[in-house]
């Protein structure tokens, strides 16, 4: 790959993009059913058996983190909602775990586990919005450098920075 980010697959998507103006996992998807084509192994590189289990394991994350639990914290003030299940670094076996919010809350080392968690992701939507600033015109760049304060505070609050 050269300084321009070029590659196969690069210049691939880069054509799709031109043909149609923008990008989809459709438009992906059609394009690279072709045995021939350069996103084919990328996008079909499992047999559907392999494919079905990776959707039902993509179906199963999402419902784990769709439900929610009502958390009354002061009878005084509003309830809080929040996910029931948080990921926390898992073991050889799995990167991650999911532990039930009543356990992150009885256990601390568990829910320094999930602080580390939600640190990471902090970090990584650092870098979303600092690539963002990069392509923001000037007119935008006072939005994204109030994010990047915020997320930096984000961090702060929780210990990292």
């Amino acid at each position: 790959m050269d300084g321009t980010g070029s590659s196969p697959l690069r210049d691939w998507l880069q054509r799709l993009y031109d043909s149609h103006g923008y990008l989809t996992p459709e438009i992906v998807r059609e394009a690279a059913r072709s045995d021939e084509s350069p996103g084919h192994v990328a996008v079909f590189g499992m047999d559907s058996e392999q494919a079905a289990e990776a959707y039902y394991l993509l179906r199963a994350h999402k419902l784990i983190q769709s439900v929610r639990i009502i958390r009354v914290e002061q009878p005084d003030k509003e309830p809080v909602t929040l996910r029931a299940y948080h990921a926390v670094p898992g073991n050889a076996e799995r990167s991650y775990v999911y532990r039930s919010a009543e356990d992150l809350a009885r256990e601390p080392d568990q829910l320094a586990l999930a602080r580390n968690e939600a640190l990471r992701r902090l970090r990584d939507a650092e870098r979303s919005i600092a690539a963002l600033d990069l392509l923001a015109p000037v007119s935008a760049k006072r939005q994204t450098r109030r994010a990047l304060r915020h997320v930096s505070a984000a961090q702060e609050a929780l210990g990292a920075a």
